[in-house]
């Protein structure tokens, strides 16, 4: 199942808004919802979305600091103090805010996922998920390499290349981009069906996560 286009943009929404808090509750303004292209009528229709599939725990709807806040959130003071409520993304005076909580599955829970490749169908599956990866491509050869190494294994780009192509790699920028593209490639077809990213490019390197 994949994840309708609206849906996916209200969960990178609160995925951004997560790595800001660092935080699995995660609070955001209603017109940031309205800006990401959801609107005002259909958020919640997106939102039990997400809570009926699982991406997400739970929501709250809390209107102005005056609303329902005995919803085991943080005080208002405390979110105030927060680098989240940044300028850009919420005025520090809630009072005139509109703003939706989520409670996001423990981060643990999407690091620890049970992933495997299967070679013949070029299928992913993680959580029991079937993802299906076009075969006969750098995306699927990238997946092949990356699933005969460790979780956290580093692994350099020349080595996937060398290991994709049966070539020496040259060390060109072009080359590199071969790599780096098909492992954005996965890793964007993973986040539609709701997924953290698989592999994870640092310093030239890549190694997979979970």
């Amino acid at each position: 199942m994949e994840i309708p286009d609206k849906a996916k943009k209200l969960l990178d929404l609160i995925y951004d808004f997560s790595k800001l808090e660092n935080s699995d509750r995660v609070v955001i303004p209603l017109n940031e919802i309205i800006k990401a292209g959801i609107e005002t009528n259909y958020w919640d229709v997106f939102s039990d979305f997400l809570l009926r599939n699982k991406f997400i725990n739970n929501y709250h709807f809390c209107e102005g600091a005056g609303g329902n806040l005995s919803l085991n959130i943080r005080a208002v003071d405390e979110l105030m103090k927060k680098d989240f409520f940044m300028d850009g993304f919420m005025d520090p005076d809630l009072s005139n805010h509109v703003v939706v909580i989520y409670d996001l599955p423990n981060k643990k829970d999407l690091t620890n996922s049970s992933a495997k490749f299967l070679e013949k169908e070029s299928t992913l599956i993680i959580n029991n998920k079937r993802i299906e990866i076009p075969p006969l491509t750098n995306q699927s050869n990238l997946c092949k390499i990356m699933f005969s190494k460790a979780i956290n294994e580093i692994i350099d780009w020349s080595e996937v290349y060398d290991d994709i192509t049966g070539l020496e790699a040259d060390y060109t920028d072009s080359n590199r981009k071969t790599i780096y593209d098909a492992m954005k490639k996965v890793n964007e077809r993973i986040a539609s069906f709701g997924f953290e990213k698989l592999f994870v490019w640092s310093d030239k390197t890549i190694k997979r996560i979970y």
